[in-house]
This record gives C-alpha cells, structure tokens and sequence, in this order.
C-alpha cells in the first residue's frame, strides 16, 4: 500500500459513526426521572454502540479528495459553535439570578457549605452538617435518639458526602464569589478544559495531520452536543464535569509518557468521589502493564495523590468521614428509584440483578487482560463501556455518574471511530 492511500480517511464514516452515539446520550439526557427501562436499554445500548459500532463495515467517501474532510469539519465546528453558544447563554442567564436556590441542586450547595466549613471556619466538614436538604431519619438502618443520628450504630452528622477534592476544585471562586454562582463560573471553566482537553487528544493519537484535526473537531463535538449540558453544569451545577476533567488530562499525560503526572491527576480523580476514578485507574494500569511501560511509576503516584489528600480527614475523624461518604450512599442508594430498571423488577428478581453490574466490570477487566490493544484509547474505551454498564444495573441511574466519565467515553469512540475509517487502519 502506497503512503498515498494509508492517509486516505472517510470522514463520513467516522461522522455518521458518531450520530447514534449522540441521539442516545441526548434522549438520556432528556427522559430520566421515571424513565428506568428505557434508561437501562439506552446505557446498554451506548455501551454496545461503543464497543462494537465502529467495527460495522461500510464506506461513505472512499474518495481521496479532501473537500470530503473539510465539509465534516466546518459541519462539525457549526454544530460545536451552536451548542457552545447556547450553552453560554444559559450561563449568562444562570448568572443574572441573585443566589437562587431553586435552581441549583442540592450536591452544588453542599460544596459550597463544605468549602466554607473547612476554608473559613476551620471545621471539618464531614462531621458538621453540610447537607442543607437532606433528611435521612426514616431511611432503613439509620437511627436518630437524642445522642444524634447514626448509621449502623455510627455516628453520623450530615457531612459531606464527597471526598475532599471535589470542594477544593470550587473553593478559589468561592473565596470571591460567596453564592452558587461560584460552582457555576467554575463549571464553564471546567467545560472551557475539557474542550481544550479532547482537541489536545485528538493530536495526541496519530501522526497524520488529517486524523489528528478530525480526532479533534468529532470528540469536542461529542461532547459539546448535548443539549442538557448547558442545564446540568451552569444552571443546576452538576459538579461531576471535575473527575471527568483529571480523568481526560490523566490519558493526556499519559501520551506523553509522564507516568508520575498522569498518576497524580488520576489520585486527584480519586479524591473527588468514590467512582468512577478507580475503575478508570485500573483499565489504565492494566494497559500500561501489558504496553510494559512504567506502571509502578503510575501506582504508586496516584494512590499517594489519593491518600495525602483523603486521608487527613479520616484521621481527623474516621467515623463521620466513613459515614458522610459510605455509609450515607450505602443506605440511600439502597431505596433506588424510579431512574433505574431495578426499581421495576419483581423483588424476587432485585437480589440477584444487582451483582450483575459488579460481573460486568470484572468482565471487562478480565477482556482487558486477555485482548490487549495497543491504542491508548482502548483503556478509555473498556473504562466507559464498563461504568456505563455498571450504572445501567445499579439502583439508580442519575445523569452525573455518566458526566464524570463521559470525556473518555467521547474521545475514545471517536479515536476509534477515525481509526476505523483509515484506508490503513494500523497507523
């Protein structure tokens, strides 16, 4: 094969790859509450999408004419500018509303109750209550005397439910602006890296120019085409879009070989919240452990990350740390509701599917073990596939445990969707 031909790419082909991948997130994204059958079947459907989609074999422009290219780019730039511009607006609109606590929920609120708990009054947040709406009393196993509230005999004061990373991200516009605009302004800068982030990618994974601009303009347009982004992260302060941002700059040091650095972004990741990170950090050492690239390296800088941050706090007070951010998801998770199909099935049934997201992780780990793919996005892809499954058989199946992944997911799905559309897809 000439090298003419090896940078033949049907533009067409990754583009049209991407469409159902954004119909499916965008009716998601719309229909959740009450919606828990459909939900499961569009989860399943993503992770489907995901892990075999690009392997469907047709060609739309085989053409070596690079006006093919150039249209999908100024296609793909006109639907990114649209939905960045609507985004915005509702940004701006967000913002003209004088500390609203309608429209923000209640997660956004407790950050900022933590971060002036810890910053300003020198408390520690997960043993005052930094939960202002949360009323936990008749759950199943909690227990409320005049000692105080307990869960599973443990004390539990309506801390912070988060590990402490999450409100740290948010504290320095805190610190100037004292209302929910704070998680706001924040958030678009957030959005502002994780666009820059997947462009970034999109170089980071060929060599040809060509592939490296259209990786670029079609994950950035998977992500930005959404149209409840805008809701989620600048009117209700969704603040997930953290983890998915040191998730997505973690791969990107890693294409640079910076092993301690991804690690230490990867530790960040952790010490934001329970899940996703660690489930991404295991695809990724796995992946560096059969590339034989420096995995120790990696390890040992992400679980150092993680336990200088987290662990100050549990020291500080292990009961109210392991009830805030366990024991409080372990007992209200436990209800589900109607996002989920769990909600939905028979109670005979609801004991046993609730291992089955737990089998499928581990499913994916063990593939990941036997089928090794050099790419760098393979990792992000198992990652995404196997949290997205996990969180269509959970119990719950709210839209901010897919945010805090979904940058890998895109940038994976369109590296594979260019790769797949390569005359020669070996680059």
């Amino acid at each position: 094969m000439n090298k003419e031909n090896e940078n033949i790419v049907d533009a067409w082909r990754a583009f049209l790859l991407l469409l159902p991948f954004i119909i499916l997130i965008n009716i998601l994204s719309i229909y959740t509450w009450g919606y828990g059958i459909q939900n499961f079947l569009i989860l399943f459907s993503i992770a489907l999408w995901t892990a075999f989609g690009c392997l469907i074999p047709f060609r739309i422009m085989p053409s070596t004419k690079a006006i093919h290219t150039i249209i999908v780019f100024w296609i793909s730039l006109f639907i990114i500018l649209s939905f960045c511009t609507r985004q915005f607006i509702l940004l701006n609109q967000a913002l003209k509303v004088p500390s609203s606590r309608v429209l923000i929920v209640d997660m956004a609120e407790n950050n900022l109750a933590a971060s002036n708990r810890f910053f300003k009054y020198k408390q520690n947040p997960y043993s005052e209550r930094c939960q202002l709406e949360k009323d936990i009393s008749r759950v199943p196993h909690v227990s409320v005397n005049s000692k105080g509230t307990t869960i599973y005999g443990i004390p539990y004061r309506y801390g912070y439910t988060y590990f402490p990373m999450m409100f740290f991200v948010y504290t320095p516009v805190n610190m100037v602006i004292q209302n929910a605009n704070s998680i706001r302004i924040t958030n678009a800068i957030l959005y502002i890296l994780l666009i820059a982030g997947l462009f970034w990618m999109g170089q980071r994974c060929f060599k040809d120019k060509k592939k490296q601009y259209l990786t670029g303009f079609l994950s950035v347009l998977l992500l930005c085409a959404i149209k409840m982004w805008g809701a989620e992260i600048f009117i209700l302060g969704i603040t997930d879009i953290v983890i998915s941002v040191f998730l997505l700059y973690s791969i990107i040091l890693l294409s640079y070989r910076k092993e301690i650095l991804a690690g230490i972004f990867i530790g960040l990741a952790i010490s934001c919240k329970i899940l996703p990170a660690p489930i991404v950090f295991i695809f990724i050492a796995i992946w560096m452990w059969k590339q034989g690239q420096r995995v120790r390296l990696f390890v040992i800088s992400a679980l150092v990350t993680a336990t200088v941050i987290i662990l100050p706090f549990i020291i500080w007070n292990p009961y109210t740390f392991f009830s805030s951010t366990v024991l409080f998801y372990l007992v209200l998770h436990s209800l589900g509701d109607n996002t989920s199909l769990w909600n939905f099935l028979p109670e005979a049934v609801k004991g046993s599917f609730q291992f089955l997201g737990p089998l499928l992780v581990i499913s994916c780990i063990i593939y990941a073990v036997k089928f090794h793919n050099k790419k760098l996005f393979f990792p992000a892809k198992m990652a995404f596939i196997s949290y997205v499954l996990f969180v269509a058989c959970y119990k719950i199946t709210h839209l901010n445990f897919i945010w805090g992944i979904y940058s890998l997911g895109a940038f994976a799905f369109t590296a594979e969707a260019v790769n797949s559309s390569c005359k020669d897809s070996n680059e």
